[in-house]
């Protein structure tokens, strides 16, 4: 999340980063989340710090093109009002275009915390435990148990998305909390009509 928003703080890119912003992030969404994991295979080895090093790889662009989209279609307007009645950049920052911002922001991180949810069972492919390593070893635990597993993966994903959806509804500014179902679309999947209308 960190990483995802700081990139893009407002105006604090030019027109030279919009291309690596916007292209490598779409770029980075198409790796296969397994391709991901073997390479991370050939640097950490087996274990959770591999599957760590995927899942943030992955979860990254999702973050990052909502930040993205979110602070860079601001209405100028605004920002200009603000400096005519004469508030200081970090005013600007905090009180304009961060609560303008929010909405958006989140909508990535509740995607990409969601998708890091139904992603980490592939962990157990490589030796990173959790539900994945019952889902991957039939033999040990049999239909029953990597079913019990993918109901228990499918139940947390929609955990984590009630989650991340009523913290983004809260840290959305109450102007704003009408049209939240508008911008509820996720950007990062190609939906920018839904998401900035």
């Amino acid at each position: 999340m960190i990483l995802g928003y700081d990139t893009f703080k407002p105006h604090s890119f030019i027109d030279a980063f919009r291309f690596m912003a916007d292209n490598p992030a779409l770029m980075w969404q198409k790796l296969p989340s397994l391709a991901v994991i073997a390479i991370g295979l050939g640097i950490f080895g087996i274990g959770k710090t591999n599957v760590v090093f995927a899942l943030v790889v992955l979860a990254f662009p999702l973050m990052l093109t909502n930040a993205y989209v979110a602070v860079d279609n601001i209405d100028p307007d605004v920002i200009e009002s603000a400096r005519g009645m004469g508030m200081r950049p970090h005013q600007i920052l905090l009180r304009i275009e961060l609560p303008l911002a929010l909405p958006l922001i989140f909508a990535g991180i509740k995607t990409a915390a969601v998708f890091v949810v139904a992603t980490a069972t592939l962990g157990g492919i490589v030796g990173g435990g959790g539900l994945g390593d019952i889902i991957v070893n039939q033999a040990s635990y049999f239909l029953k148990g990597v079913v019990a597993a993918s109901i228990a993966v499918a139940a947390l994903s929609f955990a984590a998305n009630f989650a991340f959806a009523l913290l983004q509804r809260a840290v959305t500014p109450r102007a704003l909390r009408k049209g939240l179902r508008s911008i509820e679309p996720d950007v990062s999947t190609g939906v920018v009509e839904a998401a900035t209308a």
